[in-house]
């Protein structure tokens, strides 16, 4: 994938991505939330059913996004052939 060469279309490349790494870490805490609810029994579903969104929430909110960022610029460096 190439970026585009225009400097505000290079803007609102950064823009979009930004506007997912931000989707991500909402996603991710809208999870841990639900798993905490889950585990604390304010959701009716089981304990271990909270456990492993609250983990999967953690995990998507704090490294979702550097994983991420780290594929598009894996991308950038190495031009397809």
């Amino acid at each position: 994938m190439t970026l585009p060469s225009d400097p505000q279309s290079n803007e609102q490349h950064a823009a979009k991505r930004f506007a997912i790494l931000s989707a991500i870490r909402v996603a991710g805490l809208a999870v841990l939330m639900l798993g905490i609810a889950i585990a604390q029994n304010a959701v009716e579903a089981p304990y271990w059913v909270g456990v492993v969104l609250s983990v999967g929430g953690m995990l998507a909110f704090f490294f979702g996004p550097y994983f991420l960022a780290r594929r598009w610029k894996n991308e950038r460096a190495d031009p397809p052939q």
